[in-house]
């Protein structure tokens, strides 16, 4: 196979770990591949020809794949629209939260499904020194507001304004950060972008959601803008240092069976960062990705968890 029809594999491979078929456009919009779309389609053909990718209803996957996970796509793609206006409305309210800057919409809504037991997850970057403030204030919001419901309020990754840049180098994050929709703090998110650029290597061909038609900055209601005032100190520091080791211990305590450099990568907790990843969800998808990759004898691509 030439390098054009791995890319192609390599695609498919991917997204065939989160049971999800793609149309043509976004088969060039999500592959590696920097070439034009005649030169997909040509190869396509040819895959397509060797019987090693099936095409139905303008879906693409590969022979492997049961067609039932067109059915299941289009079910969840109706269920996302349904929930679009429950999204927006949660997405204002976080960003009303004291010390949040931006608010990103990351993970399967992102990609425009929900699954009917699957959450709308968040990317949020916070106010440097105020982030394990902010998600406290936010934690304890679902805890009592939503009766600690996920579904349409799942916090599990923020960074501060401070530190843009993700480490973890890889397809997976390459993907996330490149599929984000922003909903609020277009300047930061902006700001995120440029110190991700690295992303684009992954997936050239990638139109990025912009951040014009969003708010600079969501204006904070009278509660924030006084939280803020009154911890903008000392005071907010040695708060934020107490919701920090709190969180810590308790997660130390919750999954006390993780290895360190699990933990380190699933449950990063720093001053500048909060992830709460303990199923270890990218760990388990790359690991997938890379049989895929070796089944169908595409075993030149790197795949890395960690840079």
């Amino acid at each position: 196979m030439n390098e054009l029809q791995k890319s192609i594999l390599r695609t498919l491979a991917y997204y065939d770990v989160f049971r999800f078929p793609l149309k043509e456009h976004e088969l060039l919009t999500f592959g590696s591949f920097g070439g034009h779309k005649e030169d997909l389609l040509r190869e396509l053909s040819v895959l397509l020809m060797k019987g090693i990718v099936r095409e139905q209803r303008g879906y693409y996957f590969l022979t492997d794949t049961s067609p039932s996970h067109i059915e299941s796509r289009e079910v969840n793609e109706i269920r996302a629209g349904a929930a679009h206006k429950k999204v927006k409305r949660f997405s204002r309210i976080i960003a009303r939260f004291p010390f949040i800057e931006a608010v990103c919409i990351s993970g399967s809504y992102s990609k425009g499904v929900l699954d009917r037991y699957g959450d709308v997850d968040y990317f949020l970057i916070a106010r440097p020194g105020r982030l394990w403030i902010a998600r406290t204030l936010l934690v304890l919001f679902k805890k009592i507001f939503l009766l600690n419901s996920r579904r349409y309020f799942c916090i599990n990754y923020l960074i501060d304004s401070d530190s843009l840049e993700i480490p973890d180098k890889n397809i997976f994050t390459a993907t996330e950060i490149l599929t984000l929709i922003p909903m609020s703090g277009g300047e930061v998110y902006n700001s995120f972008l440029r110190h991700n650029t690295w992303a684009k290597s992954y997936l050239p061909n990638r139109i990025i959601h912009t951040a014009n038609e969003i708010p600079t900055k969501t204006p904070k209601g009278i509660f924030s803008r006084f939280i803020q005032f009154m911890l903008k100190g000392k005071i907010g520091d040695r708060l934020d240092e107490f919701c920090f080791g709190i969180t810590y211990n308790r997660w130390k305590k919750k999954f006390p069976l993780l290895k360190e450099e699990e933990f380190a990568l699933n449950l990063r907790s720093r001053k500048n960062v909060s992830k709460h990843h303990p199923r270890g969800f990218q760990f388990r998808v790359l690991s997938t990705y890379r049989q895929k990759l070796d089944m169908l004898m595409v075993d030149d691509e790197p795949v890395s968890v960690v840079a």
